[in-house]
């Protein structure tokens, strides 16, 4: 199983908003916009 990181969380961030992505964009019926956050976040 993989083990969130503080830099994974700053890297999911950094790209997403480079690409003008909204984490509602990458939720879908598999993964929230919570758990997006949460990952994003947590560190």
């Amino acid at each position: 199983m993989y083990k969130w990181t503080p830099e994974f969380g700053a890297i999911l961030r950094k790209k997403r908003k480079e690409q003008g992505i909204k984490m509602e964009d990458l939720a879908d019926e598999q993964i929230s916009t919570s758990t997006i956050s949460n990952s994003a976040t947590r560190f």
